[in-house]
C-alpha cells in the first residue's frame, strides 16, 4: 500500500483518480493485481471520499482550436482572490500551452495590470517563448494599456473569451477545475500555504 499511497496521496500526484493514480504507479511497481488494488484504495481514501460530490451532470463536448506548435497559443487566466498565504500571495496566475499543455502557475498580490505583465514575463515568454496567439478573459488586468503594448512590442496577438462564458476559454478552466480539486485536499487547516502547492 505504501507505493499506492504515493502515487495517489502525495502533493505531486494531488488525490487524483483511477486513472491517473494506477497511471503512475505503473511507472515505479508491478505486482498480480496491482490494478484493482489501486482502485480500492483509491475509492477507500478518507480524503477523496470527503471532498467528492457526486457524478457530474453531462455536458456537451468543448470544442478546441489548438496550437499546431509549441507556445504558439496559450491560455491565461486568474484564480482568486484565496486566503491571504504566508507570503502575502492572494491571486494565482495560470498559463497553459494549448498544444503541449504545459501549465505554468505563478502566485501574485495583486491581480493588477503591472503584477500580471512582470509575472506573465518573468516566469512564462522569457523561459519558454513568445506565444503568436495568447487568449483571456475580458478582465481588466488583461485589457489595458500596460498588456496591450506589452503584445505590440513581443508581436502578440491576444483575442478576450466571451463574456460570462468560461466553457469559451475552456482549456485553462478545466485546469482550475483540477487545481481547487488537489487544493481542497492538500491545504494546510490554516490556508495559507497554497502558493507552495502548485
Amino acid at each position: 500500500m505504501l507505493f499506492i499511497d504515493a502515487a495517489h496521496c502525495c502533493p505531486l500526484n494531488g488525490h487524483l483518480g483511477i486513472d491517473k493514480t494506477q497511471a503512475k504507479l505503473k511507472q515505479f511497481a508491478y505486482w498480480r493485481g496491482w490494478t484493482s488494488d489501486a482502485m480500492l484504495q483509491v475509492k477507500r481514501c478518507s480524503v477523496c471520499n470527503q471532498y467528492r460530490h457526486g457524478p457530474r451532470q453531462k455536458q456537451g463536448q468543448l470544442q478546441q482550436a489548438s496550437g499546431c506548435v509549441p507556445m504558439q497559443k496559450v491560455h491565461v487566466d486568474l484564480v482568486g482572490p484565496n486566503p491571504t498565504s504566508s507570503q502575502g500571495h492572494r491571486h494565482l496566475l495560470t498559463v497553459i500551452c494549448s498544444f503541449t499543455q504545459y501549465l505554468v502557475t505563478v502566485p501574485i498580490r495583486e491581480k493588477t495590470s503591472l503584477n500580471v505583465a512582470r509575472a506573465l514575463v518573468k516566469n512564462v515568454y522569457l523561459p519558454l517563448g513568445i506565444p503568436k496567439l495568447s487568449c483571456h478573459d475580458g478582465g481588466s488586468e488583461f485589457w489595458n494599456s500596460v498588456m496591450k503594448d506589452l503584445a505590440k512590442l513581443l508581436g502578440i496577438h491576444p483575442t478576450k473569451t466571451t463574456s460570462h462564458r468560461p466553457s469559451a476559454n475552456g482549456m485553462i478552466e478545466r485546469v482550475h477545475s483540477t487545481l481547487h480539486a488537489m487544493f481542497a485536499k492538500l491545504i494546510s487547516s490554516s490556508q495559507r500555504d497554497w502558493h507552495e502547492l502548485p
